[in-house]
């Protein structure tokens, strides 16, 4: 017997209508509204923006978006310059992470809301990129703060998140299947199996990447920084550790400048004198949004068989990854002694891609679910008032407003991420300056490291025109 029939038995149709009514009305998009002032540089107004849309749940023990919005903070304060506060957002949002850890066997309360409302009804709980960002933005805080204790803590955790991201990802594969088996209002199997269904689903999810063979959460990002920060700013014994690192990070992408890294280590580890160098990492554009479409989709009731709904089809709202135009490709890096142009370290596109489509399967089982559940209730509390005209007049207007209130995809994502980081290294120069140019050959910034010292240029431009926020930072402070 499925969950709204059991639930039928218990309460009036008119009631329950207002009851379902009721749950429709916290279901409001992410509208990620600062994004815009982000995009043009206005890093300033975007953390106001921020705050004006997302300050409520950053307060808000409890909140379901809590954690998206704290690791939206996280990324537009560092943006900023504002270390401290950016550190902090990302400790909050760790604390969040491993609260969900813990929770991650309990199901039911999650389960019911989302069934009787939509997957945006629960809380954000992350995802795997989501996690192991956080973690490389807190060491590149830590770094450029000169705690290097804390930044090596944080490179050291993101091999443990990995291992609790799988394990997560197996518990959400148990979640789908579990509601699967213990709903009985729906056939999902015979609505997924619609050539219809088929078709459209293809049709919008056709283009996602294809999963590597290597861990869908690997992040070469993660690697390469621990590999540059154990290398120059470890001891003897973290040498051999940060070799091993950079060859991981060269095994995820074919980058020269990862190579002569690794040919770097290589001579560290012999003992061999090596010149200082200066790093520069570019995070450019804005990683994909998530946006709402409808796909029409057979619902089959199976234990109303006495009676026909006369629904044949509904319109469902699932999630789509759109990407974000806009960002400049690569940067020219600028020296005394040549120009380089940046290369490609990590693709977030791809990174948040492969995981959308290994999240994909649970999320249609589980918003067809709701659907179906959400037509034999309306179904059940349409007919049990149909001797009573004005009640039956109440329940379907409260039952349409709650089946088009909740009918929403979840669209929350981690929005201010970059499109790409893309990477260059150059020796660094006896006169410490460093010109940043654009791919057209127009000036973007000019910085100053320290001479005779290991640096890294931190460099963010989330638009085509936005002035880059750049800094930068000795890997060893003296």
């Amino acid at each position: 017997m499925g969950l709204f029939s059991r639930l039928g038995k218990g309460l009036s149709a008119s009631v329950f209508a207002l009851v379902m009514a009721a749950f429709a009305g916290g279901c409001q998009g992410y509208k990620a509204n600062f994004i815009s002032a982000y995009r043009a540089g206005n890093y300033p107004i975007a953390e106001q923006d921020l705050l004006q849309e997302g300050g409520d749940a950053i307060r808000s023990v409890g909140h379901r978006d809590r954690l998206l919005f704290l690791l939206e903070q996280g990324a537009v304060t560092r943006t900023e310059g504002n270390l401290q506060a950016s550190s902090q957002a990302l400790d909050d949002a760790d604390k969040l992470f491993q609260e969900y850890d813990r929770k991650a066997d309990v199901r039911i309360g999650r389960s019911v809301i989302a069934t009787m409302s939509n997957l945006a009804a629960v809380d954000y709980e992350g995802y795997g990129y989501d996690r192991i960002m956080a973690n490389a933005y807190k060491a590149l805080n830590y770094m450029e703060l000169g705690n290097l204790d804390y930044a090596r803590a944080e490179l050291k955790r993101v091999a443990y998140a990995q291992q609790l991201i799988e394990r997560r990802k197996a518990s959400k594969i148990r979640d789908a299947e579990d509601a699967r088996r213990e709903q009985g209002d729906t056939d999902v199997n015979r609505t997924m199996n619609d050539p219809s269904f088929k078709a459209k689903t293809s049709e919008l999810y056709g283009n996602l990447p294809n999963n590597s063979a290597k861990a869908v959460y690997a992040n070469a990002f993660a690697e390469y920084l621990q590999g540059i920060f154990l290398l120059h700013a470890g001891d003897a014994s973290d040498h051999e550790v940060g070799r091993v690192a950079l060859r991981s990070t060269l095994s995820m992408i074919d980058n020269e400048f990862v190579r002569q890294d690794v040919e770097l280590a290589d001579r560290i580890s012999n003992g061999e004198p090596v010149p200082p160098m200066t790093y520069i990492i570019f995070e450019t554009g804005i990683a994909p949004k998530r946006v709402e479409v409808r796909i029409d989709v057979p619902i089959f009731i199976f234990n109303m068989m006495a009676h026909d709904t006369g629904v044949d089809y509904v319109g469902v709202a699932f999630p789509r990854l759109v990407d974000e135009p806009g960002g400049m490709p690569f940067l020219n890096v600028r020296t005394a002694s040549g120009t380089v142009s940046t290369q490609m370290l990590v693709n977030m596109d791809s990174v948040i891609g492969r995981e959308f489509k290994d999240e994909l399967p649970s999320v249609i089982t589980k918003t067809l679910i709701s659907a179906g559940v959400k037509v034999a209730a309306a179904y059940a509390a349409n007919r049990a008032t149909n001797n009573n005209v004005y009640a039956n007049i109440l329940t379907r207007v409260a039952t349409t407003v709650y089946q088009a209130s909740v009918n929403v995809a979840d669209v929350r994502t981690w929005r201010s991420l970059p499109k790409m980081i893309v990477i260059a290294r150059v020796p660094t120069p006896d006169d410490g300056q460093v010109n940043l140019m654009s791919p057209m050959g127009y000036p973007a910034a000019t910085v100053r490291v320290q001479p005779k010292m290991n640096n890294v240029i931190w460099a963010r431009g989330p638009g085509d025109t936005a002035p880059l926020a750049c800094r930068t930072f000795v890997l060893k402070p003296n």
